[in-house]
């Protein structure tokens, strides 16, 4: 092997500082190639690669779209035909069978029939009712019922429970504190007004029988102006305080 030979020809064997030389020989070529790319050169080159990088990208998007559509109608599938659209079609049949009698009920104005209807349906789709369009409606007189029956109590002197007064006092806030429940499109104007007379009732019940002071009233309207919703935390830490005044008389 000659001197001038990075490698023997016939048996491999390498001549290190030949090799050496030839590495670092062509690492030269390599450096002054690069050196000589214009700048224009990379900027042809930057911008073929993000050209490339986009059309990847929005590729991988429609792939994704495709997959995420291709899902939902699986899905849409499967609770329409499947198991969820036989709970569908059960129901509709409810609604069907029970709506029209509440109807009745409530064009006679016998609300509490129709409490004592929805408390007979539950368990039996009565989680339905909340889609009967007077839903709303009988929901406040349930929480109006229910503040009366804690004045009759009171008069007729039986001992309120803590967790009772606080129920009064979220029932009764209901229709004392949220002004939306009077200006709902929903309502007729006969509703309307019924409201408002349930409103001032309610209202002298947590003045009178519940005892609610101006600053635990200030602080229920607080809440419900900040939050739009009461919490029930709040009802019960009120309700303590009204049950120990009692306690105290």
């Amino acid at each position: 092997m000659e001197d001038s030979h990075s490698y023997c020809p016939y048996c491999g064997y390498m001549n290190r500082k030949e090799a050496e030389k030839e590495y670092f020989s062509k690492m030269e070529d390599i450096s002054k190639d690069l050196s000589e790319i214009t700048e224009e050169t990379k900027t042809v080159y930057e911008k073929t690669v993000k050209k490339e990088m986009s059309k990847t990208i929005s590729i991988l998007l429609i792939l994704g779209i495709c997959i995420l559509g291709l899902l939902s109608l699986t899905w849409l599938f499967m609770g329409v035909f499947g198991q969820d659209g036989k709970e569908i079609e059960q129901e509709i049949a409810w609604e069907r069978e029970n709506f029209p009698i509440l109807d009745e009920l409530y064009e006679k104005k016998d609300y509490s029939g129709i409490l004592k209807h929805m408390e007979e349906q539950y368990g039996k789709k009565g989680e339905c009712f909340y889609r009967w369009e007077k839903y709303s409606f009988l929901s406040l007189y349930e929480s109006y019922g229910n503040c009366i029956r804690g004045k009759e109590k009171a008069l007729k002197g039986d001992e309120l429970t803590k967790d009772y007064y606080a129920t009064m006092i979220y029932d009764a806030s209901r229709l004392i504190y949220f002004e939306e429940w009077f200006s709902y499109e929903q309502w007729e104007e006969e509703e309307t007004q019924q409201l408002l007379r349930w409103k001032e009732e309610v209202k002298e019940i947590a003045e009178k029988s519940l005892g609610l002071t101006e600053e635990e009233q200030s602080e229920l309207e607080q809440e419900i102006s900040e939050k739009g919703y009461l919490t029930f935390d709040l009802c019960k830490r009120l309700g303590e305080k009204i049950y120990k005044r009692q306690a105290e008389k």
